[in-house]
């Protein structure tokens, strides 16, 4: 159903860290082991549900504390951030990502609707395409410019 293995899985967008990674933010994931319960055994002795709500608690608070007293410096890294990525958009040879599935519409149709609830444009294929082997057709394909300012 899911993979949650020994290997690094930062790159997947739905992991809830990597998202604010690719929108100029920063993408921290703490992790707490599961008490499984109201008490668990474990080789470093007794782990409690009420320890671990206080971990993860104490670990917002200090996160936003932190944010709070470098917020001119984060303010300025997501500025940055936005300015460089539009900067580079326009010196890439490539203009735009690609997609589409002409066996499953309803994907690309779906993809392009959450596209949308992030206020990133994108436009349908005009015209049939052929791209890495793989065709795109336009009534199910969509081109995402890469030189696109972020809308807030």
């Amino acid at each position: 159903m899911y993979y949650s293995e020994e290997s690094y899985d930062d790159f997947y967008l739905g992991k809830g860290s990597a998202f604010p990674d690719i929108n100029g933010g920063i993408g921290i994931l703490f992790e707490q082991a599961s008490s499984r319960g109201h008490i668990q055994n474990t080789e470093n002795g007794l782990l409690s549900f009420p320890f671990t709500i206080r971990n993860q608690l104490t670990a917002v608070f200090s996160t936003l504390k932190a944010a709070n007293n470098m917020r001119e410096e984060i303010l300025i890294y997501f500025k940055n951030f936005y300015k460089k990525s539009l900067n580079d958009s326009f010196k890439r040879k490539q203009k735009a990502i690609l997609f589409g599935s002409p066996k499953d519409p309803s994907t690309s149709y779906q993809f392009a609707k959450i596209l949308e609830s992030h206020d990133i444009k994108f436009n349908k294929l005009k015209n049939n395409a052929k791209r890495g082997g793989k065709q795109y057709l336009k009534e199910s394909s969509y081109t995402i410019p890469l030189n696109q300012k972020k809308i807030s």
